[in-house]
């Protein structure tokens, strides 16, 4: 058996918001659900 996991960064595009800024937001948010202990998802704010 394999066991996977995965962790996840979200955001939500607004209209003000550039594609760099956008993925700076998923990404801080991916590296908050792997400092809070892997295998989950976290929405940026």
């Amino acid at each position: 058996a394999v066991h996977v996991t995965i962790s996840g960064g979200i955001a939500v595009r607004r209209p003000d918001t550039t594609p760099a800024q956008l993925l700076a937001e998923a990404d801080a948010a991916l590296y908050k659900a792997k400092a809070a202990g892997r295998n989950l998802l976290r929405l940026a704010a």
